[in-house]
């Protein structure tokens, strides 16, 4: 899969599709593998721009602090690579942060801004529970899992459970993403 130096680092992306582009960013933790459901319905319209944030996937992850503004500037970088000059931008979770900093500092390279599942952060941002706060920053937690433990105790964070009792073949391919490219315990005491 292609990958390109992006100031840093080298990020792994993939193209889908033909028209006008959009960027699909992801979550915290989470990789281009996590957009499988979506990339082939996107791709009859648009061309799908998925990728690694840097420390996800086959992106490079480099032992150093992350922050929004350098990971919207990995778009704006990728972007420029791959000579897009303006893009839907579409991000979830922590992508939605991202999204929304990538607009601030690059509004000309937006065309649209979809937001999922996200926050614009400050005082009156509307916070996660505490225990996903727990599960997420539990770093002695995290010590104690294997990978594959892990990506099974990330699921009610992504789906309800009746989904998950309903869909079990979508949830291994969920699970074999997150464990194809984990990653690193150090990545997720980096970000911002």
């Amino acid at each position: 899969m292609p990958r390109v130096k992006v100031g840093d680092i080298d990020i792994h992306y993939e193209l889908h599709g033909d028209g006008e582009a959009i960027v699909l960013i992801s979550g915290y933790g989470g990789s281009s593998e996590g957009w499988l459901r979506q990339i082939p319905d996107l791709s009859h319209q648009y061309c799908v721009v998925a990728f690694d944030n840097r420390g996800t996937g086959q992106s490079d992850k480099p032992d150093s602090l992350y922050s929004m503004e350098m990971m919207a500037g990995d778009v704006a970088g990728l972007l420029d690579a791959i000579d897009v000059d303006a893009a839907y931008i579409f991000g979830v979770s922590m992508g939605g942060m991202i999204a929304q900093e990538f607009a601030l500092r690059y509004p000309g390279k937006v065309i649209g801004l979809i937001l999922g599942c996200t926050t614009p952060g400050g005082a009156h941002a509307a916070r996660p529970e505490p225990e996903s706060m727990a599960y997420l920053f539990d770093a002695e937690r995290h010590k104690r899992l294997t990978p594959e433990q892990a990506a099974w105790e990330s699921l009610p964070f992504l789906f309800t459970q009746e989904f998950i009792d309903q869909n079990p073949e979508l949830v291994e391919r969920v699970i074999a993403g997150r464990l194809k490219y984990p990653t690193p315990l150090y990545v997720f005491r980096s970000r911002p």
